[in-house]
């Protein structure tokens, strides 16, 4: 029984040795899969080229690729887009109004010529075109 249990024993000691050498390895090999992982991600970073951004134009037609131009471009152009409008009695404003009710008034003082048609109101009819004429 001694030949049994030395063997039992370097059979477990010789496991033990193998799943320690094991584990190191596969801790190593996680430990390297990290590093090439980074070594990738950094590579794809460095080699992937950054997004072309759309110029805005100043008035001038200079091309303003800054992001605080870019923002001054598209504040300027939202400023511009939201002017009051003028005063409801600025003289433009009245002159306009006068033309526009002075066609207006033309419009309405004119008759219009007869209609060859005669127009029929469809209140004033007396029979009703779906009920079937009685005998």
């Amino acid at each position: 029984m001694a030949v049994k249990d030395k063997q039992e024993r370097a059979m477990l000691s010789y496991g033990g040795i193998l799943m320690t050498r094991l584990s190191k390895m596969l801790r190593s090999a996680a430990y390297a899969f990290k590093r090439v992982r980074l070594l990738t991600d950094l590579w794809r970073q460095l080699t992937k080229a950054a997004a072309p951004k759309c110029p805005i134009t100043d008035r001038s037609g200079v091309c303003c690729y800054d992001a605080k131009a870019r923002a001054e471009m598209i504040a300027e152009y939202i400023a511009e887009q939201f002017v009051p409008n003028p005063p409801a009695t600025s003289p433009i404003l009245q002159k306009c109004y006068a033309q526009v009710e002075n066609r207006v008034r033309k419009f309405m003082d004119t008759v219009p010529p007869p209609s060859r048609r005669s127009i029929r109101n469809p209140s004033h009819t007396t029979q009703n075109s779906d009920a079937s004429p009685q005998k």
